[in-house]
């Protein structure tokens, strides 16, 4: 069994966030191992934030969304070498209905069986 490698994210934030309002979030990934053709980025949201049906995305095509997991699956239609950094936004995105802490989005690379590669 082996073991994913990682996958370094960083997440841009809008400049003003409103509570329990939609938002669009600009996210910038690279990773450890090349994403392979065909090749998906998973985003997993915060148990407190919510999915608006259906969301929208730019720099990668939307594959599906699961609003009870919080999924959001996107397309790499050319796969991607390992390194190289890749950008996309994910609009419809409800935030939390209070400031607490939140929970953190997990972002992964998998291959088109559903395997993960690399996760962050």
């Amino acid at each position: 069994m082996s073991l994913p490698g990682s996958l370094d994210s960083k997440l841009i934030y809008p400049n003003k966030i409103t509570f329990s309002s939609d938002t669009t979030l600009q996210f910038t990934s690279t990773t450890e191992h090349d994403i392979p053709t065909p090749g998906f980025i998973r985003v997993k949201i915060p148990n407190d934030c919510v999915i608006i049906d259906p969301p929208k995305t730019s720099g990668l095509d939307l594959v599906s969304f699961e609003s009870k997991t919080g999924t959001i699956i996107l397309n790499v239609p050319n796969g991607l070498n390992k390194g190289t950094p890749i950008s996309y936004t994910v609009s419809g995105i409800r935030n939390p209905r209070s400031f607490q802490p939140s929970d953190v989005f997990t972002i992964s690379s998998v291959n088109d069986e559903g395997y993960v590669v690399d996760q962050g």
